[in-house]
């Protein structure tokens, strides 16, 4: 069964809403403006004069981001110091809390070598970029509806109001806490992450667009403004729109063109492909994942629950309570810059807690579970069509076929794609790509932290994240005068090798497929997902 998008339900198209009525686009005239009176009427802009378009991928240093500012570090306490260095690794290494947050943590660029490839995310010397295709997370957020974080706040408040908690200690901010945190909704460092990625993308890929998009376009080069894509969901939408004010420039109004696909049941979307498949949603499937990292926090979290709970009197704390309290020094961080939270915990307790994550990640959203290389494949078919420009004209999966079928909705003609999507979304676009190098270390046990392992859902889905494909025309050898077209995969400024696709033989160098082995790769592999069974079939 695929579901299709409805013939006179809203979309947005250029930032206003747009109706598809009787097979035309129908937009409205009406547009908003915060200046007043509108700088077109005030005039007086002194001289002005653009240069030409950034194409910072193509030099051999690429900028790297390794902090994320305004959010300030834990310093520690008195029984709790801040570690000077990772334990774990080469005692040289700085230990960064913000980076033990599994998917919670803020993306940040991963080093060189991350999935065993030895080239950076700038284009190989030789070649030349022909298109970029960006699959991006949204940026940091409040908790989702459904977390036991406002319980949790609750449990606190009438504890306090009862005058039965007495915290000490390390714990003693409890005694006046509160939980302040919203629900849903990008947080003011969420929205900086997206501009700050647009500007990025601006500045690395910007020689791509076929037109300058500080100028008035001309009226031929209109037909040429790209199309973004996203979902109705407000954090997805407000994502795009921070994402196109970093890679545009305010106003933003006439330089793109901003689909939205409508996040819900009965729709399908391949950036929210789970509402379209009811399996999916069966406890089953779907917590398979909690059910692994609770037992995984009932291991690791039992000498943290007694340190803790001697700490404070008027109420115990569950494992449950434990585990929150390292997501609130997350959210709480991610929203308002700090966390007492998060001085409570151990670089021990730190890994142990992404790790928690994983587990979550690897049995409910990526390749421990069986849906999720089907969940992944309506992207993917996606890719294919733009790779080869041919439409969709029938498809098995989630995408949704009234959008993919329209050159308006869904060109194939860009040199720039972006999508905006999110976390699980991403890892299940990995699976179905059949991204295997992420799965090196095997199935995660539930009994101990795997170390050292392939998958670990900070470098692959936090706040954020970025999963690129680069196609680009290279030499068939060094010094040779013909070229062919070659394609490879950026996750989080890391190469991932391309070798879970028949035909793409690792290259350990540059991590590039031959565009066409890759499109015939991928062919395959989608031949091999039963949308249908999986989504629909008995379990």
């Amino acid at each position: 069964m695929n579901m299709l998008f409805s013939l006179n339900t809203p979309i947005i198209i250029g930032l206003l809403p747009v109706l598809y009525i009787h097979g035309a686009w129908q937009q409205p005239l009406t547009t908003r403006t915060n200046s007043f009176p509108p700088i077109d009427q005030v005039g007086y802009l002194g001289k002005t004069q653009f240069g030409q378009q950034p194409d910072l991928i193509n030099y051999p240093q690429q900028p790297s981001l390794q902090n994320h500012f305004p959010i300030l570090e834990p310093n520690g306490t008195t029984s709790n110091p801040p570690p000077s260095s990772d334990s774990d690794s080469d005692h040289t290494t700085p230990f960064i809390v913000s980076r033990h947050w599994g998917n919670l943590s803020p993306m940040y660029s991963l080093p060189v070598n991350t999935f065993g490839i030895q080239s950076g995310p700038e284009i190989p010397l030789g070649c030349s970029l022909n298109q970029i295709h960006l699959l991006h997370r949204h940026g940091a957020r409040y908790p989702t509806s459904g977390t036991l974080l406002p319980q949790f706040g609750q449990a606190i408040q009438q504890a306090q109001s009862n005058g039965s908690l007495q915290a000490t200690g390390d714990l003693a901010f409890l005694n006046n806490w509160k939980f302040n945190l919203g629900s849903e909704v990008l947080t003011p460092f969420g929205r900086s992450q997206m501009f700050q990625l647009g500007t990025s993308y601006r500045q690395k890929y910007g020689f791509l667009l076929p037109y300058d998009p500080d100028q008035q376009p001309h009226e031929e080069q209109k037909t040429a403004l790209p199309v973004f894509r996203t979902t109705s969901q407000h954090r997805m939408y407000h994502s795009a729109l921070n994402f196109a004010a970093g890679f545009f420039g305010l106003p933003i109004e006439g330089k793109y063109h901003q689909s939205i696909i409508i996040e819900n049941k009965g729709f399908n979307n391949s950036l929210a492909p789970y509402l379209s498949c009811p399996n999916s949603d069966r406890p089953e499937r779907a917590q398979a994942g909690s059910r692994a990292s609770q037992i995984w926090k009932e291991v690791s979290l039992k000498e943290t629950q007694k340190r803790l709970n001697s700490l404070v009197s008027g109420l115990q704390f569950s494992i449950s309570d434990i585990n929150t309290m390292q997501a609130l020094c997350a959210y709480e961080s991610v929203a308002l810059g700090t966390s007492e939270f998060c001085n409570l915990f151990t670089p021990t307790e730190w890994k142990d807690f992404t790790y928690a994550n994983d587990l979550e990640f690897w049995y409910s959203s990526s390749f421990g579970n069986p849906d999720s290389a089907a969940l992944g494949a309506g992207w993917a078919e996606e890719l294919l069509a733009r790779l080869t420009q041919i439409s969709p004209t029938k498809s098995m999966t989630s995408i949704n076929l009234t959008l993919d079928a329209n050159p308006t909705t869904f060109p194939l003609n860009q040199t720039i794609y972006v999508d905006a999507t999110h976390d699980t979304v991403l890892t299940a676009v990995i699976v179905a790509l059949n991204l295997t190098s992420l799965a090196q270390s095997g199935p995660l046990p539930t009994d101990r932290r795997l170390e050292p392992r392939s998958f670990t859902s900070t470098h692959i889905s936090p706040f954020g994240a970025q999963l690129a494909a680069q196609v680009m025309t290279c030499p068939t050898a060094p010094g040779s005068s013909s070229s062919s077209k070659s394609i490879r995969f950026i996750l989080n400024d890391a190469v991932v090798p391309v070798d879970g696709l028949q035909g793409c033989e690792p290259n350990n160098s540059t991590g590039l497929c031959d565009l066409d082995d890759f499109i015939s790769g991928l062919e395959s592999r989608l031949a091999e997902i039963d949308y249908q069974d999986t989504c629909f079939g008995t379990l």
